[in-house]
């Protein structure tokens, strides 16, 4: 959890930085998160609204899709929310805007921000950009040894083809 007291914040802005573990934001499952979470919360309090700006900066683990090699990347992501308490917003369906009763004293933050980590996930993770990736043949890693696998054959499900270009 990332509960952070409302009813202890004082009008204008404050700031608190603050680590947190997988655990703590409910990550267990995605093996990529191994390091600590540090967290920066930036709070802007105006009368009955708080806008927290989060960011948050860990170190996440992979295996590369290419040359199945374990490696290690930064990440980083940012997101803000208002919390207000303005009956007018408390329909609102923007999920950046969330209404909370007046007599609210803490918010836990954790679900926002283990949402936005999930999402700043890489689709395609890669060890470097131009990883060699695994010879189809043989099986080597083509980012550390060359692989001796002749490179002349040609699939038999296109030799028909050749006859037809000549």
């Amino acid at each position: 959890m990332l509960i952070l007291r409302i009813a202890d914040l004082c009008e204008g802005h404050s700031e608190q930085r603050r680590q947190v573990s997988a655990e703590d934001l409910d990550l267990m499952e995605y093996q990529e998160f191994q390091a600590p979470i540090e967290v920066s919360l930036q709070m802007e309090k105006n009368g009955d609204q708080i806008i927290i700006a989060i960011e948050a900066h860990t170190t996440v683990s992979f295996i590369c899709d290419r040359c199945i090699e374990p490696f290690t990347s930064p990440l980083h992501d940012r997101l803000n929310i208002l919390y207000t308490s303005d009956v007018k917003l408390k329909n609102e369906q923007d999920e950046a805007i969330c209404y909370v009763s007046p007599t609210t004293q803490e918010i836990d933050l954790a679900d926002p921000l283990r949402q936005t980590l999930i999402l700043a996930l890489p689709a395609k993770r890669l060890c470097k950009p131009d990883c060699k990736g695994l010879c189809a043949r043989c099986g080597a890693n083509l980012n550390h040894e060359p692989c001796n696998c002749p490179t002349d054959q040609v699939d038999p499900r296109w030799e028909q083809l050749k006859d037809f270009l000549q």
